[in-house]
């Protein structure tokens, strides 16, 4: 996962919002969000981004900064990570399953 997805993933999970709830606020499908997170599709539009950001209560800059820091020459990424993220890699869990409901 990237510090992006697990952002994403780890700030959706603690407002207790599922993946379809999220998606459908910032106009997009249920597995483009978990492909996001788990980090398989490059980061979405900056429009997308911001609204990803509004949804989850996020600064927008800094998230845009983490969708972002992966395109970006290794030394600015281990200075924006370093500014942006903090402690936050490496937290989330590899499974896009986890707000699916019961049959």
């Amino acid at each position: 996962m990237s510090v992006f997805g697990n952002t994403i993933r780890s700030r959706r999970k603690a407002k207790d919002l599922t993946q379809q709830y999220v998606a459908d606020r910032v106009g997009v499908m249920k597995g483009y969000i978990c492909q996001l997170e788990l980090a398989t599709v490059d980061p979405p539009a900056p429009v997308k981004v911001r609204k990803l950001a509004k949804v989850l209560g996020l600064n927008k800059a800094d998230l845009l900064l983490l969708a972002y820091v992966t395109k970006a020459p290794s030394e600015i990424r281990g200075i924006l990570k370093r500014s942006v993220v903090g402690d936050a890699e490496g937290q989330g869990a590899n499974d896009c399953h986890g707000d699916l409901e019961p049959l």
